[in-house]
């Protein structure tokens, strides 16, 4: 949605880009999202650290870490995915459809660099084309990172990349809402989104935009591969329960929007898609457990 360019590509347009409003800051209290110490906190802010919980240990060499990614509980049931306002429905968030998913566990933050440098370390992952810094800016969200190393991120540590049902569910919860919040517009007190910071925070900065499962920084901060290939048309076709995307495509779907996304990027529907060999900086990912 909105005017922008990303990757080189032109996304869909609009007449204006709407930024996030308010006081650009984040929110007092967060915890360590690890016992290896947490990130500054932002532009506008005075937290120390992200949150998240604790991150994996060292592992053996190729081995998946002694501590998952802190998670949390998405309760099975019956939503509606898509887009169900009258306004920015664009075709591929169409028709809004009732899904029905089993429990699951999603990590509550974006994956850090300092997690996903644990990976690296133990020479399973492969390190980002930028913007990567685990020692300087340990909390913030890994990016520049292709579909492939994000999923081979959350296989090491016994998971899988979110469905894009599963991440809608995550953000959504069962009442309809927009966004993660609820309904209310993005302001930068709830999400580091256009007009709000220049580049990421530490993960868990916007307590206040919790999802109803708690999860956190599921809009803005920045984009998040899920597992699906994208299909234009998939919303249109047959569901069934814990539905899994198309069976083959060209690129692969990202959700919740980053720093720089005007508001409508933050529908809990926004669906974006890129080849899944684009690195970018505004584009990590986060995981959902083994067998979920």
């Amino acid at each position: 949605m909105g005017i922008r360019l990303k990757g080189g590509l032109l996304a869909v347009p609009l007449l204006t880009l709407v930024g996030c409003t308010g006081i650009s800051g984040i929110d007092d209290y967060v915890f360590d999202i690890d016992d290896a110490g947490a990130g500054t906190g932002g532009t506008g802010g005075n937290a120390t650290g992200g949150a998240g919980g604790h991150t994996g240990g060292t592992g053996g060499s190729g081995g998946s870490p002694d501590t998952p990614p802190l998670t949390v509980l998405v309760a099975g049931g019956t939503f509606t995915m898509g887009c169900t306002t009258s306004l920015l429905c664009e075709t591929d968030h169409q028709p809004a459809h009732e899904v029905t998913l089993g429990a699951f566990e999603i990590t509550k933050t974006e994956i850090t660099q300092h997690q996903y440098d644990l990976c690296v370390e133990a020479t399973v992952c492969s390190p980002p084309s930028g913007a990567y810094d685990p020692d300087g800016t340990p909390q913030h969200p890994v990016v520049n990172v292709s579909w492939t190393q994000a999923d081979t991120y959350c296989s090491w540590v016994t998971g899988r990349l979110p469905t894009e049902a599963q991440w809608e569910r995550a953000a959504r919860g069962a009442d309809g809402r927009n966004y993660p919040w609820g309904n209310n517009s993005p302001v930068c007190e709830l999400a580091n989104c256009l007009d709000c910071n220049s580049s990421t925070q530490p993960v868990g900065s916007y307590l206040s935009g919790a999802s109803p499962y708690d999860a956190l920084d599921m809009g803005g901060n920045v984009w998040e591969w899920v597992n699906d290939w994208y299909g234009h048309d998939y919303y249109s076709t047959t569901q069934v329960p814990d539905p899994q995307g198309p069976a083959t495509g060209t690129s692969r779907v990202f959700r919740g929007g980053a720093y720089d996304s005007p508001a409508d990027d933050l529908y809990v529907f926004e669906r974006e898609k890129w080849p899944p060999s684009t690195q970018e900086p505004v584009l990590g990912f986060r995981c959902v457990l083994a067998g979920q």
